[in-house]
């Protein structure tokens, strides 16, 4: 059973799922954080790090997107900007006037715009993303769909499901495994289908392999963590290493702190490790 406490969100004509992990700090409060998950994710894989964040001080909410989880499913508006657009209709409507947003991925890269187009954005921190530029990567949109299409699991058992999950993230939280299965929707039959639709999958895909998120870099003024994994693969380190060293160049105010042996999900996988990294940022920056 997560910790969080769900409830719709009206972002101007959408209605996005969110959940909110109130504060659990005895002591003084910290900040607010929006948490934006990845692609194809939702936000109940925020509950390990939301958790301790909360023991922290901080109050966190996050919120599927567009098309995820138990959010609205529309057909458009997949684009970076839209979704940005959609987070800051969130923070409307939490009445938030200022902000930390969180997120990961593809998620990230969604903060990094957001950071740089809603002045209520006090700080962002982008989990394992937030230099993600597709298009540097793959020459041409096909050779990109082709390496990251969706693999297919519709049709699969949900115990199935489950059994794997528990096997490829060996040392997760039962909270972590629980967010993870939260990516996909249980039907009548007992198998389980994702909850974003292949087609939207690959819009987003498209737009990550367009997207230039280092144009947005100068428009930010927040100061800005990366906290990028490190899994031991020389080759995507290298190029991770490249690309945020870019980043901090052109940021007004970036810092990093690398994970080790961490992998791509590393909010769900070392929740402790995060939020004590997290918070030391916010507290070294007010």
């Amino acid at each position: 059973m997560s910790a969080g406490v769900r409830a719709d969100i009206a972002a101007g004509p959408l209605s996005l799922s969110a959940v909110r992990w109130p504060v659990t700090h005895p002591g003084p409060t910290g900040p607010r954080a929006l948490l934006v998950h990845g692609l194809a994710s939702n936000a109940l894989l925020w509950e390990p790090a939301a958790v301790e964040l909360s023991l922290r001080g901080w109050e966190c909410v996050g919120v599927d997107l567009r098309g995820h989880g138990r959010s609205e499913k529309p057909d458009h508006g997949y684009d970076h900007a839209n979704v940005a657009a959609d987070c800051s209709l969130v923070l409307d409507a939490l009445g938030w006037d200022e902000a930390v947003v969180i997120g990961q991925s593809w998620g990230a890269n969604i903060a990094v715009e957001l950071a740089g187009s809603d002045d209520r954005v006090v700080g962002a921190v982008a989990v394992d993303g937030g230099t993600i530029e597709l298009g540097s990567v793959f020459d041409t949109w096909e050779a990109c769909e082709t390496a990251l299409a969706p693999p297919v699991f519709a049709g699969m058992a949900a115990t199935d499901l489950e059994s794997r999950m528990y096997s490829w993230h060996q040392g997760w939280s039962a909270g972590a495994i629980a967010g993870a299965l939260g990516c996909f929707e249980t039907l009548s039959d007992g198998t389980v289908r994702p909850w974003l639709a292949r087609h939207r999958h690959l819009a987003i895909l498209r737009d990550l392999w367009t997207h230039r998120v280092t144009e947005t870099y100068a428009r930010i003024t927040c100061p800005v963590l990366f906290t990028p994994a490190d899994g031991g693969r020389v080759d995507w380190a290298k190029d991770k290493r490249a690309s945020i060293e870019r980043a901090l160049s052109l940021l007004a105010n970036g810092e990093v702190a690398w994970f080790p042996g961490a992998d791509h999900d590393l909010h769900a996988q070392k929740p402790v490790e995060f939020a004590e990294a997290v918070h030391a940022w916010w507290e070294r920056n007010t």
